[in-house]
């Protein structure tokens, strides 16, 4: 019980820094809190992930996922949307696709927000749906 309240309190740590957009704070924490023997989740880099994204860019943010596999915290969904997001944001639709293509091929289920993210930078782009058909999905 002590260790997943410490790793709630951990995320809720992380995902304050995150929103202050201090992201050096937010990655010092995790460093103490790994030496304190507190091991982060898929939560944990989940907000980084997003943060970078935002803040830095989704190059910094790809080195997040690294990082995950790294430590053996598997990416979820929310992980690869977190990401989807960020090069939508940077208008970068070959990104997007590989990022798709990768959580498809990682056997990781795309959900709602991957597929409208997917859709939005398309459609924005006189792409309509083309990403989606590539994949074989449609």
């Amino acid at each position: 019980m002590v260790c997943r309240l410490s790793t709630r309190l951990l995320n809720i740590c992380i995902a304050s820094l995150c929103r202050a957009h201090r992201l050096d704070k937010a990655e010092t924490v995790i460093a103490d809190s790994i030496r304190l023997g507190i091991l982060p989740d898929a939560v944990t880099c989940n907000n980084l992930i997003d943060a970078y994204c935002q803040l830095v860019g989704v190059d910094a943010a790809y080195h997040v996922l690294d990082r995950m596999r790294e430590a053996g915290i598997s990416p979820d969904v929310v992980s690869y949307n977190s990401l989807m997001a960020g090069a939508a944001m940077e208008r970068l639709l070959p990104l997007l696709q590989g990022l798709f293509e990768e959580m498809c091929q990682k056997d990781i289920h795309p959900d709602v927000w991957s597929f409208n993210t997917l859709m939005l930078v398309s459609s924005n782009q006189g792409n309509r749906m083309t990403p989606i058909r590539s994949f074989g999905i449609l």
